[in-house]
């Protein structure tokens, strides 16, 4: 994973995750990446990931500490991310169109970010 320096913008690698997300997820590659997205920032701003990413990690089907370093990696341009937050907006909402899952960033991630 690489993120560009000053910008949220992430750039993932989901190759080493594939194997996982095809047999053990039981998902199509779309809402597995979105899955593992969303815990990655849930887990950042001091939240709990997607059920089904926590189950697979707790049982070892992901190697241990990955989604910890993927969130090390995130969290210098997610807390940069915070920045507009109670500074002309409230929250920032992360979705995908048509998906009801969404993140939310907002005062709270922001205080737990700091």
């Amino acid at each position: 994973m690489n993120t560009r320096e000053g910008s949220f913008e992430a750039i993932f690698d989901f190759a080493q995750f594939a194997p996982y997300f095809v047999e053990a997820y039981g998902k199509g590659a779309a809402q597995a990446s979105w899955a593992l997205i969303e815990t990655i920032i849930s887990r950042a701003t001091g939240g709990r990931g997607d059920a089904d990413i926590e189950e697979l990690e707790a049982k070892g089907v992901i190697p241990p500490g990955d989604i910890g370093a993927a969130v090390q990696a995130v969290e210098p341009s997610l807390r940069k991310s915070h920045a507009i937050i109670n500074h002309g907006a409230n929250n920032v909402n992360i979705f995908i169109q048509g998906d009801g899952n969404n993140v939310v960033l907002d005062g709270a991630s922001k205080e737990y970010m700091y």
